[in-house]
């Protein structure tokens, strides 16, 4: 099998992890576990099973002050309250529309660049973010039961914080591995569930053996394989590349949101959510476009 085949591959199954995600969550909610009890888990095995692969393979991570802080920053604040927010958004409106939601990620990265970085946003890029947000609105206003607006608000504020991640994240791994620099991002991660948990309560490790079976598909299959996968692809075949493929996603939430949960999209919010992830793909593309020139 060629390099692109292998990343191709790598890419897919990184996805498949990802658009899992909701899907274990859900199942987790089912036994009475709280968000924050999922996410401290979630984050602690992972960090654990990293830490342990690295102490193994004799390259344990070294790291100065001011590149850790950057991570606390990545991990303890930024990253937390993105999948506090993206997991408490599923407990309110279908896995489905919030993984739909969420893919409107490339449309505030765009715009950051355009706020932060004066990245001029070119007629393509504006027509994908006017496309994906057409799309949005039929996805949310074709539901015939209506949608919840706070987990409306919980998933678009998890888009706007996966956005603001990537951007800060792409500037950690220029100096640091990405192994290392998620090893550390799912550690700090973990302690601020941890406090959020002690603080308010809401941490209960006492579960049953089907809540520990998701909770270790989260973490262990959604979270750790997915990433390394997603890493591994974007060495060998490039982040547009593995980004484009890694957009069945959502098809993969939406399949299997339909299987397990009866959660169905109506024809219309399929239609919205095709232009979702049509805007987000012409974003990708543009971008790649933007970064080959320069």
């Amino acid at each position: 099998m060629n390099q692109y085949h292998s990343g191709g591959i790598l890419a897919l199954l990184a996805a498949c992890g990802f658009g899992l995600m909701p899907i274990f969550a859900l199942a987790v909610y089912q036994e009475g576990v709280s968000v924050v009890t999922l996410l401290f888990l979630r984050f602690f095995l992972a960090a654990l099973a990293m830490f342990a692969y690295l102490g193994l393979r004799g390259s344990f991570p070294r790291v100065d002050r001011r590149q850790l802080s950057f991570l606390f920053l990545l991990g303890g604040l930024i990253y937390s309250a993105q999948a506090w927010l993206y997991f408490s958004a599923v407990k309110y409106i279908p896995a489905s529309l919030a993984v739909l939601i969420l893919y409107a990620c490339p449309i505030f990265v765009a715009l950051f660049a355009l706020i932060f970085d004066k990245v001029r946003l070119e007629g393509k890029v504006i027509a994908a973010i006017l496309l994906s947000a057409a799309g949005l609105t039929l996805a949310l206003g074709a539901s015939p039961a209506g949608v919840d607006a706070t987990g409306v608000g919980f998933a678009f504020g998890a888009a706007v914080l996966y956005a603001a991640y990537l951007a800060a994240s792409g500037r950690a791994i220029r100096e640091i591995s990405p192994v290392v620099a998620f090893a550390f991002i799912a550690l700090f991660a973990a302690a601020a569930f941890l406090l959020a948990g002690l603080a308010g309560g809401g941490l209960d490790l006492v579960l049953t053996a089907r809540a520990w079976g998701s909770v270790i598909g989260v973490s262990l299959f959604s979270t750790l394989m997915a990433m390394v996968f997603l890493l591994k692809s974007i060495e060998l075949i490039g982040s547009t590349k593995a980004s484009v493929l890694c957009m069945i996603e959502p098809i993969v939430t939406i399949a299997f949101s339909a299987l397990l949960f009866a959660e169905r999209l109506s024809p219309a919010q399929l239609i919205g959510g095709a232009a979702v992830l049509s805007g987000a793909l012409l974003v990708i593309l543009a971008r790649q476009k933007v970064s080959a020139a320069e």
